[in-house]
């Protein structure tokens, strides 16, 4: 707190200037909310090491309700490394050479749910994610208490994971 003193003319200030700890406080918890509204995020593991299985949907009931807390949020799908993402073809190459496509659906509480549409890639260094992410066109309203997921073709993941963030 010593920083906020001296920047207010407190303690470490100028000779004869008194100290507000009130304004002191109210810096303080401004700056606090400022730096919690920014890094809000929720990151949801749903399920690891499992096989999406052709034109039959899996529901995942999530362990915590799945917010939109920001502007980039996506179900993650981690391939396989032997399987493939190409951004030229909309889904996974799998290693025999046969592209799959996925698709996602939110589920509410009360059965009612919301599609996303748009896929996309998340690559870190030795982890590709399939990203279902919603389009300029869907419009979510969690919380969503699962998920539904279905794929064109037999896919192993090695995990999925619900993510949002305030993007960047």
């Amino acid at each position: 707190m010593r920083p906020i003193a001296f920047v207010l003319g407190g303690a470490g200030g100028r000779a004869g200037r008194r100290r507000r700890p009130f304004l002191e406080c109210i810096i303080l918890a401004l700056s606090l909310a400022a730096f919690e509204s920014c890094s809000k995020a929720q990151s949801v593991l749903l399920a690891t090491s499992t096989t999406l299985l052709p034109h039959q949907p899996l529901t995942i009931k999530a362990p915590e309700p799945l917010q939109v807390v920001g502007s980039l949020s996506e179900l993650r799908l981690q391939i396989q490394p032997l399987d493939s993402l190409s951004r030229l073809e909309s889904g996974v190459r799998r290693r025999d050479g046969r592209i799959i496509q996925v698709g996602a659906v939110m589920l509410r509480g009360d059965e009612s749910s919301d599609t996303i549409t748009a896929l996309g890639y998340s690559m870190s260094p030795g982890q590709y994610f399939l990203a279902i992410r919603p389009s300029d066109r869907d419009s979510l309203h969690p919380p969503f208490v699962a998920v539904r997921i279905t794929a064109s073709d037999s896919l192993t993941v090695s995990k999925i994971i619900w993510s949002s963030t305030r993007g960047w």
